[in-house]
């Protein structure tokens, strides 16, 4: 079986016109891009916090700049919005870590009003708290989130050290109550 022929006003025979090929850049037209590098900041920022995959895709818009630009130099076509697609992810790559040093600095200071809080509780009761829960409602409101994100949003109390997930390379971040000072596990 073979295609259909049609016949024109003058009678001759027309074969159908074969379906126009999507180039890659019509797949990821600006406003596209513009969503997924909204989807990886969302992704990135809120979720995972930790701007690894942002660093990824920064790198990888990198390359893909530079490598069409040493390209264009070899093809006639070039496609026109390829830089400003790289644009837009390494904008939101720079947005994310942006955004996970705001929530880490953020962290630090809730984890200060804590300490605050455990030192007005240990001159209260002579020692310190077993729980961050004891904290409340005498000394705490509420006990804060660390960060606003989905995941490790909490913090840790264990041994008179307040802790918190930071952002890479910090790993986890302490403040020791007795010490009165912060320090890091990796």
């Amino acid at each position: 079986m073979g295609h259909k022929k049609s016949r024109n006003a003058g009678g001759k025979a027309q074969t159908p016109a074969a379906p126009k090929k999507t180039s890659l850049t019509e797949k990821f037209s600006i406003p596209r891009t513009a969503g997924l590098a909204l989807a990886l900041f969302l992704l990135d920022a809120f979720m995972i916090n930790r701007g690894v995959l942002s660093f990824l895709t920064a790198a990888l818009a990198s390359f893909h700049v530079v490598s069409g630009s040493i390209g264009s130099l070899f093809r006639e076509k070039t496609e026109p919005f390829r830089p400003v697609r790289s644009v837009l992810f390494m904008a939101a790559a720079a947005v994310v870590i942006l955004s996970n040093h705001l929530n880490d600095k953020m962290a630090r200071a809730r984890a200060m009003e804590i300490a605050g809080a455990c030192e007005k509780f240990r001159a209260a009761e002579g020692r310190y708290p077993g729980r961050l829960e004891e904290l409340v409602p005498d000394f705490l409101p509420e006990i804060p989130l660390a960060k606003y994100t989905l995941l490790n949003n909490k913090f840790r109390y264990s041994g008179g050290n307040i802790e918190y997930l930071a952002m890479p390379p910090s790993g986890r971040r302490y403040y020791s109550l007795e010490e009165k000072k912060w320090k890091r596990v990796n």
